[in-house]
């Protein structure tokens, strides 16, 4: 990820966590943990917006991570989902 900034690494690290959320036996795979994770992520949206990384949020919102391809087609829509909401516009 050469050239990109802090707040957009945290983020697609937690978009990472998210969709590892949907693996077996994850840690967060609750929904409980999924929505603690939106949360995280939200905060994060939050804090980058605020710092005006609006270029940031917008690239972070087409961030796929590289395995998602691999869970059923369910999981995949649910976590298209949960980072829209998370990644909402204010």
């Amino acid at each position: 990820m050469f050239g990109t900034s802090k707040e957009q690494k945290n983020l697609e690290a937690l978009l990472d966590r998210l969709a590892r959320s949907y693996l077996r036996g994850a840690v967060m795979g609750t929904p409980e943990g999924r929505r603690t994770l939106c949360a995280e992520i939200g905060q994060a949206a939050t804090v980058a917006q605020n710092n005006g990384k609006h270029k940031v949020i917008a690239e972070v919102r087409a961030y796929r991570p590289a395995f998602l391809g691999a869970l059923p087609l369910p999981h995949q829509r649910e976590f298209e989902e949960l980072r829209s909401a998370a990644l909402k516009r204010p």
